[in-house]
């Protein structure tokens, strides 16, 4: 039998700050393997494998109840009674308690736990041409390491259905066609003050902390009875300085360094596949698997022209979605070049004239889609290749 390995334990900070640690693994025979843990509360304790975090991304938890803190044991796989013996596996564990901050939301919708950490901001290689898949990969000046502490993602781009719940409206383009249902594509024809709207109304329908505060005149937006025709559709400096909080407990979007980290798959994929892989796109080398782009969208006037239902290709280790192609993601920052100095929880400059969207589009050839493209897109114009994916901070 070829070996198993386990890949992480995955926390997210709660108020009861939970946490499982010193996990190892012992493998005894007939193929059986047993973790040993340390819990510091009782608490349920969740069990994910997978045999491929990458194509296949982790299966369902298994709940053991009533865990007690301090050192527990737990068989985790017994591979010949379930009729599997050869193969190489992945596990991880976490705290059922912990995951309160990626809790699916009212709109169902999945929320990943993005284990922070420390990676390489930017293109690391030079990639070939390789049939129109890859496109060339230009290694990008002043890389730098990030710090990134835990956050939550959206596991796919907000739909239409999830839009329209939110917002009472559904303004894409793309609506319809042979795809069904069609409300399980991509929101588009929006820009980036829809965006942070449908962040802070969302969060006010869960009873969160809105991350966006906008002034008009010093006196905040009605986030909850603002409508969706009051929004600008031009470029606005009112909403232009709109702040962050970032330890707000709401919804919000991913700044652009978070993006890039869980679009590589974060600590699963550093840890699933090496030191670290520089995979092209979220998912892997070959944009076919993973994203929706020129190359495999069809002709203009084709039915399969334009967006598509989300979850269609493969996702990345860490279980997200999309995250290269479909619709180009609105990130928080603004447009700037990159420094070389290392940073921790980069929010970008507090100014700029565009704000950065990640990810690239159903429109655009597969150089766009690559983790490490950069694009600064219109944020106050509403178009049919850009929406946006949701982000939390932990709790």
């Amino acid at each position: 039998m070829k070996n198993l390995f386990f890949i992480l334990f995955s926390v997210c900070t709660t108020l009861s700050a939970q946490t499982i640690s010193n996990i190892t693994l012992a493998y005894t025979c007939p193929c059986k393997v047993t973790a040993t843990y340390d819990l510091d509360v009782d608490t349920d304790v969740l069990l994910y494998f997978s045999p491929d975090t990458v194509a296949i991304g982790w299966l369902p938890a298994t709940t053991f109840s009533g865990k007690e803190a301090g050192i527990g044991i737990i068989d985790i796989w017994d591979c010949e009674a379930a009729g599997v013996v050869y193969g190489q596996f992945f596990f991880k564990l976490e705290v059922a308690g912990q995951q309160q901050c990626c809790q699916p939301t009212t709109i169902d919708m999945t929320m990943i736990f993005v284990e922070g950490g420390t990676f390489r901001l930017g293109a690391a290689v030079q990639a070939s041409t390789d049939s129109g898949t890859s496109g060339t990969e230009v290694a990008i000046t002043n890389n730098h390491d990030v710090t990134l502490s835990n956050f939550c993602m959206s596991e796919t781009q907000v739909t239409q259905a999830q839009f329209f719940e939110v917002m009472g409206t559904n303004p894409s383009a793309y609506q319809g066609g042979v795809y069904a249902p069609s409300d399980d594509k991509p929101v588009e024809m929006v820009n980036w003050y829809d965006a942070i709207t449908f962040c802070n109304k969302l969060s006010l329908l869960e009873g969160k902390t809105p991350v966006y505060s906008v002034k008009i005149g010093g006196v905040e937006i009605d986030w909850e009875n603002l409508a969706y025709t009051a929004i600008p559709t031009s470029n606005n400096s009112t909403w232009n300085a709109a702040t962050m909080e970032l330890s707000a407990n709401g919804y919000r979007l991913p700044t652009e360094a978070e993006w890039e980290y869980a679009a590589r798959g974060g600590k699963q994929s550093l840890t699933a596949q090496g030191s670290p892989p520089d995979f092209y796109y979220s998912g892997g080398n070959t944009a076919n698997d993973v994203a929706w782009y020129s190359g495999n969208n069809g002709s203009y006037g084709m039915p399969t022209y334009g967006t598509k239902p989300v979850k269609q290709k493969q996702p990345n280790a860490l279980g997200l979605y999309d995250m290269s192609g479909n619709v180009w993601e609105y990130c928080w920052d603004w447009n700037a070049i990159y420094t070389n100095a290392p940073v921790e929880n980069p929010t970008g400059p507090s100014s700029g004239t565009f704000r950065m969207s990640r990810g690239g589009s159903w429109h655009d050839n597969a150089y766009c889609a690559r983790v490490s493209y950069r694009y600064n897109y219109s944020h106050y114009t509403r178009n049919l290749y850009i929406g946006f994916r949701l982000a939390r901070s932990s709790e």
